[in-house]
């Protein structure tokens, strides 16, 4: 697989949070196309955001069996 972007805060023109114990995870999501070209996205009512399908990466798995 290859990482085709990286997303932070300033894509985004936020102002970046300074975090005390910051914690990295990984993740792996993916675009899904249906046969009109529309995109398949998640929407999480209670943050009131989209997001691409997928997760985090667990401590045993590697990035392809991931999805």
């Amino acid at each position: 697989m290859i990482c085709i972007k990286i997303l932070t805060d300033l894509d985004f023109k936020l102002v970046p949070k300074s975090l005390n114990n910051p914690r990295h995870h990984y993740g792996a999501r993916g675009i899904v196309f249906n046969a009109d070209n529309k995109v398949a996205v998640l929407y999480k009512q209670f943050k009131n955001e989209y997001k691409l399908i997928g997760g985090c990466i667990e401590a045993n798995e590697d990035l392809v069996s991931t999805f």
